[in-house]
């Protein structure tokens, strides 16, 4: 049975100990690149990670002589991590600049340069998946996430952060729907800066409105984003929180894939929102901050989560129920972690062992 360890909120500044009990340390070599795969937080959002423990962790890090970089990609949806430039000044503002670690924007500059590998996986739901290519490049991935709850797949942990995170816009439109962007024509302009931007040549005018040819579109996402008003959308609703789940698990799977064992997974059980970092006024955590795992499989890390938060009693919802269920009962929250384990992606059994503090 895995063993995953924890550390209680109260001893959280002691994380490096994690690190050490672990042994995740003595699979980072000196000289390695190390890419903490992490979530910056969106605008206004104070739910993320503290700065404070990501600092002590690069600081591990840098000790045995390893190169950590902090490291995420841009969103689908506009929003202020929506390019490289504003997501870098929230990376600023939210205190990530001052850690003495580099911070990496995957996928560089402009979406329409990013390089992505495309890995076969050959599972339900996709034949192969699309990955931003800087994350393969690292020797090794260390995933942070801040554990909490996802209005789409009902909480977010390690299994997403890798899955949505580590994708390119391409792979993270086809996991969130099974349709073409949509156009509202009432408020298309006919600009054509959609057309001009559109790297499989899909967008044309027509009668000064915008159309997409299905054929060949390749769901990059590219021209929500530079629609300057706004006439072209997501259509989240084409697919089914199940359906969700599954998606992302397999984007994950194909990650974990190439990684080839030089991956591994911090949960951060603190400010345990309902709602997704993604939103800027996330409702009030759930329960109190309970601690940090560590492990090496994200099933396990994810399902050790969840379980705790059940058993802890929450500052509105009793102990012992699963308080996600609860506050959005049309999303089965155990989904992803089912199929996780269907797939092998990961196991759902486990062993917690604390970690011992001086």
């Amino acid at each position: 049975m895995q063993e995953i360890y924890f550390l209680p909120w109260k001893e959280k500044e002691k994380v490096s100990l994690l690190l050490k009990d672990s042994g995740m340390l003595d699979t980072i070599k000196r000289g390695d690149w190390v890419g903490l795969k992490i979530h910056f937080g969106e605008k206004g959002n104070k739910h993320f990670i503290p700065p404070t423990l990501v600092k002590i962790i690069g600081d591990a890090i840098k000790d045995i002589g390893a190169k950590p970089f902090l490291i995420d990609t841009n969103v689908l949806y506009k929003g202020g991590r929506g390019n490289t430039y504003s997501h870098l000044q929230i990376v600023r503002e939210h205190g990530f600049s001052d850690l003495g670690i580099p911070a990496v924007i995957a996928g560089g500059i402009k979406e329409s340069l990013t390089r992505e590998a495309k890995i076969k996986v050959n599972l339900k739901h996709f034949n192969e998946v699309y990955i931003v290519e800087d994350f393969l490049a690292f020797d090794f991935l260390l995933v942070l996430t801040h554990f909490k709850g996802h209005m789409m797949s009902s909480f977010g942990g390690s299994i997403k952060n890798v899955g949505m995170g580590c994708a390119s816009r391409r792979g993270k439109f086809l996991m969130h729907s099974s349709i073409i962007p949509r156009v509202n024509q009432g408020k298309c302009t006919g600009c054509g800066r959609c057309v001009q931007n559109c790297p499989g040549e899909a967008m044309h005018l027509e009668r000064k409105k915008v159309k997409i040819s299905p054929e060949k579109c390749i769901g990059c996402g590219e021209c929500v984003h530079v629609c300057p008003v706004d006439a072209i959308s997501i259509p989240w609703d084409s697919v089914k929180p199940e359906e969700f789940q599954e998606r992302i698990v397999e984007y994950a799977y194909g990650v974990q894939k190439e990684k080839k064992g030089k991956i591994g997974f911090i949960n951060f059980l603190c400010a345990i929102s309902p709602d997704c970092d993604c939103i800027q006024r996330p409702k009030s955590p759930l329960v109190p901050d309970l601690g940090i795992l560590i492990g090496w499989d994200m099933v396990g890390i994810d399902q050790a989560s969840l379980d705790m938060v059940t058993r802890a009693k929450g500052f509105r919802l009793p102990a012992g129920i699963n308080k996600f269920y609860r506050v959005r009962p049309d999303i089965p929250p155990e989904r992803q972690l089912e199929y996780g384990a269907e797939i092998n992606l990961g196991k759902r059994e486990y062993r917690i062992i604390s970690c011992e503090t001086p």
